[in-house]
């Protein structure tokens, strides 16, 4: 029998990884915390894609291709600028 999450556990995956991404950017300036950024929510664009909704909780915002869709332009963007900061 395979382990089953529990439900509701994504988002909080998704907070801690917001949380180590904006504590990092003291350390590592904004290049590599962005890319972590980015690379979060592109998780979490294929966690909405591949659970069903009461294991993404609140990442189930609209239709699953419109949460698809933003979440991964919006990776794409933030991998995008992120790319373009300076250096540190």
């Amino acid at each position: 029998m395979p382990i089953q999450p529990r439900p509701g556990v994504v988002p909080w995956l998704v907070g801690a990884g917001l949380v180590v991404a904006v504590a990092s950017v003291g350390v590592f300036g904004f290049r590599a915390p962005g890319l972590l950024l980015g690379a979060l929510l592109g998780a979490c664009a294929v966690a909405r894609l591949l659970l069903p909704p009461r294991l993404v909780g609140t990442l189930a915002v609209r239709s699953k291709v419109v949460d698809v869709a933003t979440l991964s332009t919006l990776g794409a963007a933030v991998v995008l600028l992120a790319l373009t900061a300076p250096a540190t």
